[in-house]
């Protein structure tokens, strides 16, 4: 007959040995792969996800600007205008032509937003 108690212990011990191994695993992983998963992530609709994976690119390498666009990319997806442009502005500190243009037509679209908003508001 089992005690209660040590099915309880089992779980703990087990669910605390996955969480070692996915750290391990975690840890094992290159910033290509991180980028990869952040990719993924976000063409399936994972925001969070993404976000975090390319915060792992960058804890690797932090001056990948591929990793600082495409959280960007994420940023904007998720309404985060502020935080998509400051992805873009280490994009292009890290070299990125191609985050030239995400940033200034941001730039210009949160212009346009707030002219809006303040109309909306003086009526």
């Amino acid at each position: 007959m089992k005690n209660h108690d040590d099915e309880i212990d089992f779980s703990t011990q087990e669910a605390l040995e996955l969480e070692r191994l996915e750290i391990e695993e975690s840890q094992a992983r290159t910033s290509d792969d991180w980028f990869t998963l952040g990719i993924n992530a976000f063409l399936h609709g994972a925001f969070q996800k993404a976000i975090d994976c390319f915060d792992h690119v960058l804890d690797l390498d932090p001056k990948n600007a591929r990793a600082y666009a495409n959280r960007g990319d994420v940023h904007y997806e998720c309404g985060e205008y502020d935080e998509a442009l400051n992805d873009y502005e280490m994009a292009v500190f890290c070299g990125s032509q191609e985050a030239v243009s995400l940033r200034d037509e941001l730039k210009a679209e949160i212009a346009l937003l707030k002219k809006r908003t303040q109309k909306e508001n003086d009526i």
